[in-house]
């Protein structure tokens, strides 16, 4: 199998190539990827077919009319083979033939899957074929998986900026501990902290519910508003925050309003510093900060602490010990 299609093909049969090989042996997402991204056009082309295909796939075998049926039993590779032909064919008339196999595939299957991660001290930005994009902060791992009729995206750790296309048929759910945010197209930010998680809105509306049966709440956030619950979701803060500090991190700064101590060094600790340091009594950890920084000046934030709580921090070695004063 080759990794792409024919270049004989026209734009509609390579994209009903796509549609029906991209899980091939042979063939890798990043050979889809590098086809989707070749023009605007083979994107929309493609997602005009998944679109179509997602349709089909609810009519019963039964009620497909028999003309746009196979006239013979045929192998796996000559039934592909037919259908790209007359998936091309129908959507370019009038969609008849597409719905032939479309409604056999297995809709619990994902139609695209990645994992991203970045390392400590490392941003990253992605687009996915959707046309969202999720921009990764440091010390971040997110798992993406499409299907037919949903998009889901894990956020196992760190802190993560979406930009979601609209789509209602195909709604777009983060999952981060036990809280599951679904949106239709909006734009967001979700971090998952040491002992909570945390959903902040830049635009638009967005749903975030308990995964966890026993707490049962929903909550609906619009643009400003924040939400922050334990990882268990079972209790729940409301607040709001100006959208031009949600994404600070994003142009090189870290923002805290009333942030403890001990998280707003967990924070910096994600841009690697060249030093390291720790808290002389636990307690410590529990003092609100408040300000905004440069993510790469660590030792300018130290050097704050003093005048803004009442600690001193101390030199020793590569370590610097925070105490009280």
């Amino acid at each position: 199998m080759k990794p792409c299609p024919p270049q004989a093909l026209s734009l509609d049969e390579q994209a009903a190539w796509w549609l029906l090989h991209r899980h091939d042996e042979g063939v890798t997402e990043q050979d889809w990827l590098d086809w989707m991204a070749q023009s605007d056009l083979h994107r929309q082309v493609f997602q005009r077919f998944e679109s179509t295909a997602h349709a089909l796939d609810a009519i019963p075998p039964g009620d497909i009319p028999s003309a746009w049926r196979p006239r013979k039993t045929v192998s796996i590779q000559g039934r592909r083979h037919w259908l790209g032909r007359s998936l091309a064919a129908g959507m370019t008339i009038a969609g008849g033939a597409v719905g032939v196999s479309l409604w056999r595939i297995d809709q619990s299957q994902p139609v695209y899957e990645r994992q991203f991660a970045t390392a400590r001290g490392q941003v990253l930005s992605v687009s996915l074929p959707d046309g969202s994009r999720i921009e990764l902060d440091a010390g971040t791992v997110v798992q993406v998986r499409f299907f037919r009729d949903h998009r889901d995206v894990k956020l196992a750790q760190g802190r993560a900026q979406f930009l979601v296309s609209g789509n209602v048929s195909r709604p777009f759910h983060v999952d981060v501990a036990q809280a599951r945010v679904t949106v239709v197209g909006t734009e967001f930010t979700v971090q998952r902290r040491a002992n909570c998680a945390e959903v902040n809105v830049i635009e638009g509306l967005v749903r975030v519910d308990s995964g966890n049966p026993q707490a049962g709440w929903t909550h609906l956030l619009r643009r400003g508003q924040v939400l922050r619950t334990d990882l268990a979701g079972v209790s729940v803060e409301l607040g709001s925050r100006a959208t031009s500090t949600m994404a600070a991190w994003r142009q090189g700064r870290i923002v805290f309003d009333a942030t403890p101590l001990a998280e707003a060094l967990d924070e910096f600790a994600q841009y690697a510093p060249d030093f390291s340091w720790r808290l002389a009594d636990a307690s410590l950890g529990a003092l609100r900060v408040s300000g905004s920084f440069e993510v790469s000046k660590a030792e300018s934030f130290l050097r704050a602490l003093p005048v803004l709580l009442p600690i001193q921090v101390r030199r020793q070695g590569q370590t610097r010990v925070i105490e009280r004063r």
